[in-house]
């Protein structure tokens, strides 16, 4: 299929405003009214749904504006100015009309842009090339700018409630194919709730935990410990060759060692 095919079948999907599969198993898509209600609520046998501890601190101009997002989005962050801005190539001639590009920063990250000459700070809204700069309040962040960068990658379905696809791109990567033709290849055509890459290295979540602890990439080894001892006694299982496509070795969920 090539690109202005796949442009109007995606519009279809929009203008028809089909529910998708993938956002519902993930959580609902709710209305802004029925997102807010769980912020503040005391009742604590009320269930609450993925994504709210609190509300994600940004201005209210950029809230407007994602959840005005009603498509396609592509999303990344930078914390901490720990990486540089990358713009995405391949960009058919429609596709700013169809895609929305939003990147979640801090002040520091922000002072970075100005000290590069790419932003003015007293603009009231950012864009670099492609890509609408959201500013995120330092005020209850993370210490930690790492946790801070995980808020976005894990909640697109909650900070943008309207887009019906997602795209989540690491700040140190940069997208080379068209989002419109990476949605339907690997989501839209297969018929599935969501693509995952491949981790160059590691197959299973606990090789990951495992060498983020060994490289001291998370400083606070034992609560990785506890996390990945929960995942266990909720149900996380070993890979196996029917788990396609990738296949694992075993390991088992008792004692987590990290220093091995």
């Amino acid at each position: 299929m090539d690109y202005w095919d796949v442009v109007q079948e995606i519009k279809s999907l929009r203008e028809t405003n089909r529910p998708y599969s993938g956002a519902l198993r993930f959580g609902g898509n709710l209305s802004t009214h029925a997102r807010l209600s769980y912020f503040d609520h005391q009742n604590r046998n009320t269930e609450v749904l993925c994504g709210f501890l609190k509300k994600f601190p940004v201005s209210e101009s950029d809230q407007i504006a994602m959840e005005q997002c009603d498509s396609v989005v592509v999303v990344s962050a930078i914390f901490n100015d720990h990486d540089k801005i990358r713009q995405p190539k391949g960009l058919g001639s429609i596709t700013l009309q169809e895609v929305c590009f939003f990147m979640f920063v801090d002040d520091v990250t922000l002072k970075g842009f100005e000290h590069h000459g790419l932003i003015l700070m007293n603009s009231t809204e950012y864009h670099i090339g492609v890509w609408r700069i959201v500013k995120v309040a330092k005020e209850n962040l993370y210490q930690n700018p790492a946790m801070n960068g995980v808020i976005p990658k894990y909640l697109l379905h909650r900070l943008f409630p309207n887009s019906q696809f997602s795209i989540w791109i690491d700040a140190k990567m940069q997208l080379m194919v068209d989002p419109l033709l990476l949605i339907h290849s690997l989501v839209i055509s297969d018929d599935v709730d969501m693509a995952i890459s491949k981790h160059p290295f590691y197959v299973h979540t606990m090789e990951e935990a495992m060498a983020t602890a060994r490289w001291k990439k998370w400083l606070d080894v034992n609560t990785l410990k506890v996390q990945m001892e929960t995942y266990c006694e909720n149900g996380l299982q070993p890979w196996t060759p029917k788990k396609k496509p990738y296949d694992s070795g075993n390991w088992t969920c008792f004692t987590v060692n990290f220093f091995r």
